[in-house]
C-alpha cells in the first residue's frame, strides 16, 4: 500500500506540474514563435516538392522571399530561417530537408557573428527550435533531441538545461498591453491569426514580410573590429559539417550575406574587407562560393536606404529587391561558375563606389565647467565631400537653433551658461553633387557649470 501511495503522489505531482506548466505556457507563450511558424509551415509541405531551402538567422526569413527567387530559378524553395539560428540549428534544418525532400540546393545566410567565441550558442533560440521541431514528431525523436539539448556540455551545468522543461521560459510574450490582448484573442479563438508587423506569422513559403522603414537618424553602428583570432573552432567545424553534408548528398550550397545599411560597412572600413577576404579564402578551400551583397556591384543589386526595417534586416521592399538579385545570381551560377566579378573585394574600390551619405554619428562629451565637445562622423564614400552644421534645442522656443553653420570641420564646441541636460543635432550635407542630400543625428548630454 505504501508503494501505491508513493506512486499516486508521484503521479499527482506530475499531473499538477503538467497542468501548471500548461497554464503558464498558454498565458505567457505567444501563439506562434519564429521557430514554431517555420516548422508548422514546413510540415504543411510534407506532400509538396521542395527543391531548395534557405537556412540562417532572422536575416534569412525576413530578407529572402522564396516566391520571388523561384521566378528566376524555376525551383520550388522554402525558407527555414529562424530567429538567432546558430550553425548547429542550420545543420539540423538542412539534414531534415535532405531526408524529407531530397533537396538539390541550399542557400546558407551566413552570419559570421555565430562564428566567434562565446557567440556560437544561443540557449533560448536552440530550445525554442527543438520544441517546435518536436511538435508532431515521433516520441523517440522527441526524447533524443530534448535529452541531447539538456545534457549538452554547453548547458548541462546551467539553468538552461532545466528551463527546457518550461516552454514559457523559452518563448516569452512581449509585455505590451496591446500585443498581449491581441495574442489572447487569437488563442481564445476570438480573432483570426493574420500576418502583421507585430507577430511571427509567415507566408506559406516561410517568408516573413515587414512593412516599416528604418529612420536613419536613429541608426547607430556597431564598429568593433573583427579578428580571425576570435573564431570558435567548434562553430567552424559545424560550418565544415554543413559543407560536407551538402557534398555527400549532391546539394549545391551557396553562402550569402544579405544587405544591411551601408554605414555598417563604411564604419568598419578596411577591417570589413579583412573579414570578407578571410571567410572567402576559408570557403574556397571547399569549393563553395561566398557572396556578400553589401559589396555587390549596382548592376546586380542597387542599394537604397529605403530597403531596411532596422540596422540588420530588410523590409518587404528590400527583401523583394534582394530576392531578385539572389535569383539572378543563383541562375547565372547554376552551371557551377561564380559571379565574383560582380562584387568588390577591397576597401578602396568599394569606398569609391559609394556616392552618398548613409548616416552620421554624433558623440557629445561634457567637459564640466569648460563646455561640451561635439564630434560627428559621416558615413559616406571616399569621394563624397561633406559639411557639418550643429544645433542645440531651445526649450523655450521649442525648436533647434543653429550655433555653428555649415563647415568642413566635423567638430564643434558649445559652452552653456547653466547646468542642465542639453540636446544637440548635427546635419551633414553632401557638397559635391546633390546639395539636397542630408543626414542628421541628435544626442542628449548632461552638463554641470562651475
Amino acid at each position: 500500500m505504501r508503494i501505491f501511495k508513493r506512486l499516486w503522489k508521484i503521479l499527482f505531482f506530475i499531473a499538477l506540474f503538467a497542468v501548471f506548466n500548461g497554464l503558464f505556457s498558454f498565458f505567457v507563450e505567444p501563439f506562434c514563435s519564429s521557430s514554431s511558424e517555420m516548422w508548422d509551415k514546413y510540415r504543411a509541405k510534407a506532400d509538396t516538392d521542395i527543391d531548395m531551402i534557405y537556412i540562417g538567422t532572422s536575416a534569412c526569413y525576413e530578407d529572402i522571399d522564396p516566391s520571388v527567387v523561384d521566378e528566376y530559378t524555376g525551383l520550388t524553395s522554402y525558407n527555414m530561417g529562424t530567429n538567432s539560428q546558430t550553425f548547429y540549428l542550420s545543420r539540423e534544418a538542412l539534414l531534415t530537408a535532405i531526408e524529407d525532400h531530397n533537396i538539390s540546393q541550399a542557400v546558407f545566410v551566413f552570419d559570421d557573428y555565430y562564428l566567434l567565441n562565446d557567440q556560437n550558442h544561443n540557449a533560448r533560440a536552440e530550445a525554442s527550435f527543438i520544441h517546435a521541431q518536436n511538435k508532431g514528431t515521433a516520441i523517440p525523436g522527441r526524447l533524443y533531441r530534448s535529452l541531447k539539448y539538456m545534457f549538452d556540455p554547453e548547458y548541462m551545468d546551467t539553468t538552461f538545461s532545466v528551463n527546457y522543461l518550461f516552454p514559457w521560459l523559452v518563448n516569452r510574450m512581449r509585455v505590451k498591453d496591446k500585443i498581449f490582448q491581441d495574442e489572447m484573442r487569437v488563442k481564445l479563438g476570438l480573432d483570426e491569426a493574420v500576418i502583421s508587423d507585430t507577430n511571427n506569422i509567415r507566408e506559406e513559403d516561410g517568408f516573413k514580410p515587414f512593412h516599416y522603414t528604418l529612420d536613419f537618424s536613429r541608426l547607430s553602428v556597431y564598429t568593433k573590429a573583427w579578428s580571425a583570432g576570435n573564431i570558435n573552432e567548434d562553430a567552424l567545424d559545424t560550418v565544415k559539417d554543413i559543407i560536407n553534408i551538402c557534398d555527400e548528398n549532391n546539394v549545391k550550397l551557396t553562402f550569402v550575406v544579405p544587405p544591411y545599411p551601408a554605414a555598417k560597412v563604411l564604419a568598419r572600413g578596411n577591417n570589413y574587407f579583412e573579414k570578407l577576404t578571410y571567410i572567402k579564402r576559408l570557403l574556397s578551400n571547399y569549393d563553395v562560393n561566398y557572396y556578400d551583397f553589401n559589396v555587390a556591384h549596382s548592376d546586380l543589386f542597387e542599394y537604397s536606404s529605403e530597403y531596411f526595417k532596422d540596422e540588420n534586416h530588410c523590409n518587404v521592399t528590400g527583401a523583394t529587391a534582394f530576392s531578385k538579385a539572389l535569383g539572378t545570381l543563383l541562375t547565372k551560377t547554376s552551371d557551377g561558375s561564380n559571379l565574383n566579378s560582380k562584387f568588390y573585394w577591397d576597401w578602396d574600390s568599394y569606398a569609391a563606389s559609394v556616392d552618398w551619405i548613409d548616416n552620421v554619428e554624433l558623440v557629445a562629451t561634457a567637459k564640466n565647467g569648460s563646455g561640451i565637445k561635439l564630434q560627428a562622423y559621416a558615413r559616406a564614400g571616399s569621394m563624397v565631400y561633406v559639411k557639418y552644421l550643429f544645433q542645440y534645442y531651445d526649450e523655450e522656443a521649442e525648436e533647434f537653433v543653429t550655433f555653428r553653420t555649415y563647415d568642413w570641420s566635423s567638430e564643434a564646441w558649445f559652452v552653456p551658461e547653466n547646468s542642465g541636460k542639453y540636446t544637440f543635432r548635427v546635419i551633414v550635407k553632401k557638397v559635391n553633387g546633390d546639395d539636397g542630400e542630408r543626414r542628421r543625428k541628435s544626442v542628449h548630454v548632461s552638463y554641470y557649470a562651475n
